[in-house]
């Protein structure tokens, strides 16, 4: 036969051994831990609409049936286009650009004796396709298309003569542009240009006159600025 005492320490044990669970269902669960979603920062795009200015340094070939004035100074203007982006790092693009320019020579040249030439080139314009590679911020791009140029000239053989050219040409070049943030972008382009050859009208006052063919070829270096259209793409995740 048990002890009472032994059925009072067994008594105690179960009602401790309750006690306890009871507490223990009685405790709130543990909140769950959410991690925070990683901010991804905004893809950049080049696939825009955009504006700009360019400023740069020309030097050229004026090639009076022979005679060689070799045009250099210094050029200004603006450009305007749109990128699209079809897939990947491929970019193609439309740009015009308008500019003005001081590209200018005198000599003398063996014509009607001993003359004194000079060649201005006052203004061009060009419309072109951009075939560009993409490193993210920064595009590599080959560029080609039409350009239109106006050109002046003078002969002073005794008499002073002048004359006006305007004209047709092609061109190509290659640049890169980086991306200073989404909206801001820094380039540096190399164009070729070449106005073929034409013939020029020379004439004076209470003079006669005559043609002189002229071909008109150019290099252009050039820094810019643009600004893209459009804010950041958000990157999805």
């Amino acid at each position: 036969m048990k002890s009472p005492l032994f059925l009072i320490a067994s008594a105690l044990a179960m009602s401790l051994a309750v006690a306890g669970e009871v507490s223990a269902a009685d405790l709130p669960a543990k909140a769950p831990i959410y991690a925070k979603a990683p901010v991804l920062a905004p893809a950049f795009s080049w696939q825009r609409c955009y504006i700009g200015a360019h400023v740069g340094y020309g030097w050229g070939r004026s090639d009076w049936e022979g005679d060689i004035l070799n045009t250099s100074g210094f050029l200004g203007g603006g450009q305007a286009g749109c990128n699209w982006q079809p897939q990947g790092n491929l970019v193609i693009g439309i740009e015009g650009e308008v500019w003005w320019s001081g590209l200018r020579q005198s000599a003398l040249i063996p014509l009607e004796g001993l003359s004194l030439a000079t060649a201005r080139n006052l203004w061009d314009a060009d419309l072109a396709l951009r075939l560009g590679f993409a490193a993210n911020r920064t595009l590599f791009y080959a560029k080609g298309g039409g350009a239109y140029g106006s050109f002046s000239y003078s002969l002073d053989t005794g008499t002073l003569y002048s004359g006006t050219s305007n004209r047709f040409g092609w061109l190509a070049g290659l640049g890169v542009e980086h991306a200073l943030d989404h909206n801001w972008t820094i380039k540096l382009e190399y164009n070729y240009i070449d106005f073929g050859r034409a013939d020029v009208m020379f004439t004076a006052p209470n003079a006669g006159g005559g043609t002189i063919s002229i071909a008109e070829r150019k290099h252009v270096v050039k820094i810019g600025v643009n600004y893209l259209f459009g804010g950041p793409v958000v990157a999805k995740y």
